[in-house]
Order: structure tokens, then C-alpha cells, then sequence
């Protein structure tokens, strides 16, 4: 997906509520949080974006995984085995760049057809 371009990038703010498809969970309704964006300059030729980066999701393999895998056991096991070892699925993955000031929301849902 696209990054922000360094060039114009600049902080705003949006309620948190904004972000809940990408499993943000506010402590309030009204709870702002801060993110960037891209304004458009020169650099990136007026779109805000420069640059692209992945989105990544990663399974590791543990003996509770391999376990279900093997007995052939729905994959709605191996998720809830894998978010149990803290594996971050795309959407997550995505919230943490958008934090980060490397990407938008709107890339993000853009990538991810969310």
C-alpha cells in the first residue's frame, strides 16, 4: 500500500470510533485520537503519497497450531490458536501503520477492500 508522503505529511485528528474496522477499541465514544495525512506537494505530485510498504499477517507455528493442522480441525481453530500466540491480522497490522503516521485509514481500507 501507499505511504505518506514525508514531504506534506501533516497530524489531524478523528474520533476513534473511525478506526473500530480495523479492531481499535475506544475507551469512550468520543475519544480523539491523532493521526497523519498527506496534503499533496511537489515531491509526491499533489497526492499525499509517496513510497508503498507491505501489509503482513504471519502465522507462526506452535505445537497447539501444528496439533489442529494435523488433525485436519476447521480453520476457525487455527485463527483462534493463532490470535492466542499473538499473531496481528491484516487489519491490525494496517491500525498499527495508520498510528504509526506511515499510512491512512483510507488506504488501508482501500488495500483491504474493508
Amino acid at each position: 500500500m501507499r505511504r505518506i508522503c514525508n514531504g506534506c505529511k501533516e497530524l489531524y485528528e478523528i474520533n476513534a470510533v473511525e478506526l473500530r474496522r480495523f479492531g481499535f477499541r475506544p475507551t469512550n465514544e468520543g475519544q480523539i485520537v491523532q493521526i497523519a495525512r498527506g496534503l499533496g506537494c511537489e515531491a509526491c505530485r499533489q497526492t499525499g503519497y509517496r513510497g508503498r510498504i507491505g501489509l503482513f499477517e504471519l502465522l507462526v507455528m506452535n505445537a497447539v497450531i501444528a496439533n489442529i493442522i494435523s488433525k485436519r480441525g476447521p480453520d476457525e481453530a487455527v485463527l483462534e490458536a493463532a490470535k492466542a500466540n499473538r499473531m496481528k491480522l491484516l487489519p491490525e497490522d494496517g491500525l498499527v501503520k495508520i498510528f504509526e503516521g506511515i499510512t491512512t485509514p483510507q488506504e488501508v481500507l482501500r488495500v483491504l477492500r474493508l
